[in-house]
């Protein structure tokens, strides 16, 4: 059941952060919406691509789905790498967005900033994760051991 909530909420969530940054720095037309709400996917969505390299290291090319689907790996090794997800990707966005020269660049940066966040704080409430596991240098630090 968290799977389908977290994919629900993943891709609701990043809709709705590709139609802010749409909303306020798109020039109003379908194209520009659409540029919008694929960055959002990409970084509400499509982050979550990271977890097959935590599967990989630990069942290397032998594949069963449901184990994927439901985190197995991360059960088993009692790690977590998912290197995608990470504060640290939220200030670099910023930093881009703040440097960035045109509104589409800038409308670009703020649906990949804000459906990240929103992916985050939706992986946290959903698997009762704290906070500071979603920071990459804590993780590297504590060996990428998770411990809640």
């Amino acid at each position: 059941m968290d799977l389908i909530l977290d994919i629900i909420a993943h891709v609701a969530f990043s809709i709705c952060a590709g139609l802010l940054a749409w909303k306020i720095y798109g020039v109003k037309n379908r194209k520009s919406m659409g540029i919008a709400l694929g960055a959002a996917m990409v970084s509400g969505v499509l982050i979550d691509i990271d977890h097959l390299f935590d599967y990989m290291l630990f069942y290397g090319w032998n594949f069963n789905l449901y184990y994927f689907l439901y985190g197995q790996q991360f059960v088993m090794t009692k790690k977590n790498y998912v290197l995608l997800h990470g504060f640290e990707y939220v200030a670099i966005l910023g930093l881009c967005m703040y440097w960035a020269k045109t509104r589409i660049a800038k409308m670009v940066l703020l649906s990949l900033l804000v459906s990240l966040l929103f992916h985050l704080f939706i992986d946290m409430m959903i698997y009762s994760i704290p906070v500071r596991h979603y920071f990459l240098l804590f993780r590297a630090l504590t060996g990428f051991v998770v411990s809640h």
